[in-house]
């Protein structure tokens, strides 16, 4: 299904690759380091990104085209997010590893991946219709309902939010059986 018109089809693979940024613009990887004045560790970050990013657009574009550029850009946010992130660490005198849980972003997105199928599998069963925008409201229900009986999700830190929509006491009981 084509949500404008079928000229934006063949920037598709651009945007799916740009949704990979996503995945670390979620959240400030300077904070720290702002808070700690250490806002030449930042700069000097960005310059080294400007100028990757510069380079390696040029040479990508040069390679692949205009998908080259989109390749560029989110290879080169990933290393200024490590670089930010690795800095933070070197300050707080630990390990990067200590400061990213790794393993619950992998359960967690092993369980989405996982439900996602599932649903999208029965939205091609029902085909284009009103099932799959219920089909789209279960899979976020049910998603959240399993990372939180994973205990993969803290449901307390939802609470006030919960409790403010109807029936909202209801619901986090059930949530937190």
């Amino acid at each position: 299904m084509l949500y404008l018109s079928e000229k934006y089809v063949e920037s598709t693979p651009i945007f799916f690759l740009y949704t990979l940024i996503l995945f670390i613009r979620v959240c400030s990887w300077e904070d720290v380091l702002t808070g700690s004045g250490k806002s030449v560790v930042i700069l000097r970050s960005y310059i080294l990104y400007f100028a990757s990013n510069s380079l390696l657009v040029f040479v990508f574009i040069k390679l692949f085209g205009l998908i080259g550029a989109a390749v560029a850009s989110v290879i080169c946010i990933y290393i200024l997010a490590y670089v930010l992130l690795n800095s933070t660490a070197r300050y707080l005198g630990v390990r990067f590893t200590q400061l990213i849980d790794f393993k619950k972003i992998g359960l967690i997105s092993l369980y989405s991946v996982a439900i996602c199928s599932a649903v999208k599998s029965l939205s091609i069963l029902f085909g284009n219709s009103w099932w799959t925008l219920l089909l789209i409201a279960a899979y976020f229900l049910l998603t959240y309902y399993v990372l939180i009986q994973k205990k993969l999700l803290n449901i307390q830190a939802y609470r006030h939010l919960i409790l403010k929509i109807p029936y909202g006491e209801s619901i986090y009981r059930f949530l937190l059986k």
